[in-house]
């Protein structure tokens, strides 16, 4: 063999290998290295409409999802003063989802789906909220899947969010258009990390919350949101009790989160 055409034969299987190695990456470490640049906000709007929701509004440039929830879910009948809110919050860009509880995949579909009427009728939101999806298996897929095509009749550009609060099988993401898959304190926070099929998504497909937050830590947890690929992320310095979510942060720590997750 001459000197030139052995050197060529090994640069050429040298190049193969290195492509063969780079397409047997996992997911994870392929996609890890791209750390999200752009978010927004979406927030469990769990108070009653006025300056809270108003704060809210004003920052409509960075916050993109509110959840209504008037009565753990959409109460017995309208409340003009929601109807208004919604109005003001989607007049500023910001889509408004209705609050449905699901109990694990437990509540009856026909229930889950008569509130998203009440929803539709009375509230015109721009999508619906489930909360406490099941976490295990895949064995309530088809029980998603129906509440899900049920929203898409309403109107096909419905946003659908389900709510396991934690990592579950990667078959639940036919059943969703955002999956919150992160609910939690941010001491859990830390040491929690998303599947690794998650990276194999745009962050727009995911939502992570996180509650008790200092505001020395705020940044930290921005940043980790960031490389979990979330799209959609809410900090606060909100504790558990009794609700993490029936607020907004202080005005400092709110401005500076508006600015950490641009």
């Amino acid at each position: 063999m001459k000197p030139d055409l052995r050197i060529y034969l090994i640069t050429l299987a040298a190049l193969a290998l290195a492509v063969l190695l780079a397409a047997n990456v996992p997911p994870r470490q392929a996609a890890s290295a791209a750390t999200v640049t752009h978010q927004k906000l979406a927030i469990p709007a769990y108070f009653y409409p006025g300056p809270i929701w108003t704060k809210a509004e004003k920052a409509a440039s960075v916050v993109g999802i509110m959840i209504m929830n008037p009565a753990s879910g959409p109460g017995t009948s309208p409340d003009t003063t929601y109807v208004a809110e919604v109005k003001r919050a989607q007049n500023k860009g910001i889509l408004v989802l209705g609050y449905v509880d699901t109990a694990n995949g437990t509540r009856p579909a026909a229930t889950a789906k008569s509130e998203v009427d009440k929803y539709y009728t009375w509230y015109k939101p721009d999508g619906i909220f489930y909360d406490e999806a099941d976490p295990s298996g895949c064995g309530k897929q088809t029980y998603y899947t129906a509440l899900y095509r049920y929203v898409k009749l309403k109107s096909p550009l419905s946003t659908v969010v389900i709510n396991p609060g934690t990592s579950i099988p990667e078959c639940y993401m036919t059943t969703t258009d955002i999956m919150l898959n992160f609910e939690g304190s941010y001491s859990t926070y830390l040491n929690w990390s998303p599947g690794s099929w998650v990276y194999k998504y745009p962050s727009g497909r995911f939502w992570q919350l996180v509650y008790d937050t200092r505001a020395t830590k705020l940044a930290n947890a921005i940043t980790l949101s960031k490389k979990r690929n979330a799209g959609w992320v809410y900090i606060t310095n909100d504790v558990l009790v009794p609700d993490p979510w029936d607020s907004l942060p202080p005005t400092s720590y709110w401005l500076k989160e508006l600015t950490l997750v641009k």
